[in-house]
């Protein structure tokens, strides 16, 4: 997402942006960690009577960081044609200035 601010300047106006994930993405993420660290809360004391159990925290840490991952990438290639698309829309207005 693209959060920003517009102040009049002189004879200009001064954005200024940010780039940011989705307050739902965001909330998606924290669930998940959160249930990992719980999980892991709950079977860590059991495991180490039966150390089969380590393999459902290996399993959904592995499952939790592969849905975090993505996420994560998307996020990173979208910051440039998101900053381009915005130039683009600015400079329809007029002159863009970088400071």
């Amino acid at each position: 997402m693209l959060h920003g601010n517009v102040r009049p300047d002189g004879a200009g106006s001064e954005v200024s942006v940010e780039f940011a994930l989705h307050p739902a993405v965001r909330i998606s993420r924290a669930i998940a960690v959160l249930f990992f660290v719980g999980l892991s809360l709950l079977v860590l004391p059991a495991a180490a009577t039966q150390s089969a159990l380590l393999w459902i925290v290996v399993t959904v840490g592995t499952i939790v960081g592969l849905m975090l991952l993505p996420i994560q990438m998307l996020a990173r290639d979208d910051h440039d044609p998101l900053r381009l698309a915005f130039e683009a829309t600015l400079r329809q207005s007029g002159e863009i200035t970088k400071r």
